[in-house]
């Protein structure tokens, strides 16, 4: 019996060769069993053949070759071979070549089973190759794949930083236009304390001016003279004399500052109506402080005529007697509405 190699077959060409096996180690017991035996794995072949099985029938004819006699074997592995060239894997060419080898070199083919012995050697070389190949493209693999990670991690720390430097432009526009704000309302808040100071100014140089004015008015009217009597106490005030000239009074009028002349005729009228009202209610207080505010008009106008007249309302004693007191305001009113009559003509 020939020494068998370890080869890896089909389950179905496994079990024909167990029946072989069988079949020549006595089991069947009979020579008639194991041409059986044979013309069935010689029956299996041909079906793989047909149905396209090329793999099962490899496996089958190297089975089977180990069976039969050298000539027949080294054809059985020869066919094995070819087919195994064509579709077979390299590893299983190479152990079957390596048998037709061997069983060429028993068979006394010398120069043949050397042939086989290149075929084989070649076999492996280009399995070495093969397997350089491989291993130098699962490197390469290996690499660009390594490479494509660090590609990819690059891109992602750089869009990363992109985006940082995109936020950090955002926020930096966006404290300057903060900062533009704030400074607009800096220069709003400015402006418009100028613009307030300017009418603050304005007004107080306003008023500057008016009470200049009234101030150069009332120096006016200090310097005018004035003339008091004195009333002796605790008896009754004589009522005044009052002069009847028309054209003397004129020329004293012509005489007079036309802004003084102005308010007397815009006040006088007002003033006589609220004295008349104080004089119903009997209000004193009130009747005097309206001959007060009467009284440097009317000395202006005419300060013969109306000095010792106010002196009899505004004095204290005048209002001893209040028959001569009623007499005085009596007279005040009626000279005050003749004078507005003499400013009219």
């Amino acid at each position: 019996m020939r020494h068998e190699r370890n080869i890896l077959l089909d389950p179905r060409a496994l079990i024909v060769v167990l029946l072989v096996m069988c079949s020549n180690w006595g089991i069947a017991q009979s020579l008639t069993s194991l041409r059986d035996s044979l013309k069935f794995v010689v029956k299996e072949i041909h079906n793989a053949d047909t149905s396209g099985a090329t793999m099962l029938g490899a496996q089958l004819r190297v089975a089977l070759s180990r069976y039969v006699k050298p000539p027949e074997a080294i054809k059985l592995l020869q066919q094995a071979a070819d087919t195994l060239h064509q579709i077979g894997p390299r590893n299983t060419e190479i152990a079957v070549r390596s048998e037709l080898a061997e069983e060429l070199r028993k068979a006394g083919t010398a120069t043949q089973a050397y042939a086989e012995l290149l075929r084989v050697r070649s076999l492996i070389e280009a399995r070495e190759e093969e397997f350089i190949e491989r291993a130098r493209i699962d490197s390469t693999t290996a690499i660009e794949r390594t490479v494509a990670v660090k590609d990819s991690l690059s891109k992602v720390i750089d869009e990363a930083g992109a985006d940082r430097e995109m936020n950090r432009k955002s926020a930096a526009q966006e404290l300057r236009n903060w900062q533009w704000i704030a400074i607009g309302l800096c220069i709003l808040w400015l402006v418009s304390m100028a613009l307030l100071l300017y009418r603050m100014a304005r007004g107080q140089r306003r008023s500057n001016k008016a009470i200049a004015e009234l101030q150069v008015k009332v120096r006016a009217l200090e310097q005018r003279p004035v003339n008091v009597q004195r009333v002796p106490k605790q008896e009754p005030l004589p009522l005044p004399i009052v002069k009847e000239t028309a054209t003397a009074e004129k020329a004293a009028t012509d005489q007079v500052d036309p802004v003084i002349l102005g308010m007397f005729r815009k006040q006088a009228p007002e003033r006589l109506a609220t004295l008349q009202a104080a004089r119903e209610r009997g209000d004193l207080e009130k009747i005097v402080r309206v001959v007060h505010s009467l009284k440097p008009q009317l000395v202006a106008i005419d300060a013969e005529r109306y000095t010792p007249l106010c002196a009899a309302i505004t004095s204290p004693e005048a209002r001893v007697d209040q028959a001569g007191f009623d007499r005085a305001l009596d007279e005040f009113q009626q000279q005050v509405e003749r004078t507005l009559i003499e400013l009219k003509d």
